[in-house]
């Protein structure tokens, strides 16, 4: 496949759209600019050395909010957004940012959020279940139902997972994760009898 046909394969995809929306958001809010047009000239000088879509931006863009977030420490909007933007490459860092949003900001519900997910994909069961406990007692949100729900379903409590499944489907009906946790979950308790 060409260079040209990737590049329009990638426009089509909206979640990618999203994911590039935020990220240039995002720097122009740690650059300091008032101009969006200064970020967007930095895009367009980067996408000349290294080409559009060539997987730079990503790690240049972590690379310069890590920078930012070294003047700036106590920024908690910044670092979630490192942390997230780890979250998938280096869920190890993402987990250590977490925490020190917690630690300046016990109350951050969605560094809670994550961090759970982030010790989940780490495989750190027992920690996750802890702050993804606090989460469902401040609130039944559907994130946290499915979270609670992977988690029971991880650790072989399938008939807990079972009920927060049914839990998850009765406040957001049709959720994907929902089913397939309420029918894998069925399938386990079905192989244990």
């Amino acid at each position: 496949m060409s260079k040209t046909s990737n590049s329009l394969d990638v426009l089509k995809n909206p979640f990618l759209w999203v994911g590039v929306v935020g990220v240039l958001l995002m720097l122009w809010l740690v650059s300091g600019s008032s101009e969006p047009s200064e970020l967007r000239q930095s895009m367009v000088r980067h996408d000349h050395q290294h080409g559009p879509g060539d997987g730079h931006e990503h790690s240049a863009s972590i690379e310069e909010m890590e920078r930012e977030l070294r003047s700036k420490p106590d920024d908690l909007v910044l670092r979630g957004a490192v942390a997230h933007s780890l979250m998938e490459g280096a869920p190890e860092k993402a987990i250590h940012h977490y925490r020190e949003i917690l630690k300046r900001d016990p109350k951050d519900g969605y560094a809670r959020l994550h961090l759970a997910e982030s010790l989940v994909v780490q495989g750190k069961l027992r920690e996750a279940y802890g702050y993804a406990q606090v989460l469902l007692e401040e609130e039944r949100s559907p994130e946290t139902l499915a979270l609670m729900a992977r988690i029971h379903y991880d650790l072989g409590n399938f008939e807990e997972a079972l009920e927060l499944s049914r839990d998850l489907l009765a406040v957001d009906p049709g959720n994907e994760q929902g089913e397939k946790l309420k029918e894998y979950s069925l399938l386990q308790i079905a192989d244990g009898d």
